[in-house]
């Protein structure tokens, strides 16, 4: 009798395991074609991130859906002021991210502090993106780094 139950308790947590990867697998299959879509087509990138519910998202995933956010509201020309979208990217990625996932942070945090006319904040923030320059493969964002 221990022994079926056992079997049945693995059995529900293997199923629960397998609702969850496949619920994650969901959600990074969106934040993927987001990214795939953002170079050439960043309005329909915005619009595949608007449609996943960042309240149901943590750690790495509402990391990388707070950085995809932001850089498509940015080409789509958005001007954005507050912080609020880019928080948990800023957060998350400072401490685990790779080195072009802090790159791309800061880089649009820089764009935030731009587009609130704090431009001492943003050129401070470029300037340390920019130290990553030796780490970093994103060669498309360290030239916009360059740039702004």
């Amino acid at each position: 009798m221990k022994r079926i139950l056992t079997i049945i308790l693995m059995s529900v947590v293997c199923g629960l395991l397998t609702i969850r990867c496949q619920r994650n697998s969901e959600i990074w299959n969106q934040l993927d074609i987001a990214d795939a879509f953002m170079e050439e087509h960043p309005d329909s990138s915005l619009r595949i991130l608007e449609a996943i519910r960042s309240d149901s998202l943590s750690g790495e995933e509402l990391a990388r859906h707070s950085l995809l956010i932001s850089m498509a509201i940015d080409k789509n020309y958005i001007d954005t002021t507050v912080f609020d979208i880019l928080q948990p990217a800023i957060d998350f990625y400072k401490k685990h991210g790779t080195p072009d996932e802090r790159l791309q942070t800061l880089y649009y945090l820089g764009r935030i502090y731009q587009n609130r006319g704090e431009s001492e904040k943003a050129n401070k923030v470029f300037l340390n993106a920019l130290e990553l320059k030796g780490e970093v493969t994103d060669s498309m964002v360290l030239a916009r780094t360059n740039v702004a």
